[in-house]
């Protein structure tokens, strides 16, 4: 049996518009910040997630590290932790679902930052004409911390796993070009 993902994420039922609760009025950066944060997952989702109402944070054994968390960043594209504070962005969603982890031996040096929350919502959701993932690229540079000859190859063999390909820098804070 085969199914179409855009009835199976709502977007065909749903506008991009309706997640924000835009209806294509100019926003001041504060109204849709407060927006953005009345969609945060509910106690229910983070349950069914996470296992547990309470848990916020998802622990594993592996010791990875986010780059764009140890990488200091803009307020205006970036969560307190953080982390980008979207991703991805469609009829049902608006939020962050990707991240670039690094392990030891290497230290990121910069990350692509990722567009506002305000000229996100230009887009009408992703992808759309200029942006033709449904996902923000993420992007970071490492350096190779000093180690010995062992630890060098892994470092190598694990920056080559994680690395984006590399995107075209977004447009500058008020640029329009994405809508």
């Amino acid at each position: 049996m085969l199914h179409d993902r855009r009835d199976l994420s709502g977007q065909r039922s749903c506008r991009p518009t309706q997640v924000l609760g835009l209806k294509r009025e100019k926003n001041s950066l504060f109204v849709l910040m407060d927006r953005f944060f009345k969609y945060c997952w509910t106690d229910e989702e983070v349950k069914v997630a996470a296992g547990s109402p309470g848990c916020r944070i998802v622990m594993h054994p592996l010791k990875l590290n986010s780059s764009y968390a140890t990488v200091k960043g803009s307020t205006r594209t970036r969560s307190p932790d953080g982390e980008p504070l979207a991703t991805s962005y469609h009829s049902k969603f608006l939020g962050t679902v990707d991240y670039l982890w690094y392990s030891h031996g290497l230290l990121p040096t910069r990350v692509l930052e990722t567009v506002t929350i305000d000229v996100l919502s230009k887009t009408g959701g992703l992808p759309c004409k200029k942006l033709g993932s449904d996902h923000l690229a993420l992007v970071s540079e490492f350096a190779f911390m000093p180690g010995t000859k062992e630890d060098n190859k892994i470092s190598a063999i694990t920056t080559l796993a994680t690395l984006s390909a590399l995107a075209s820098p977004p447009p500058e804070e008020d640029d329009d070009s994405f809508v």
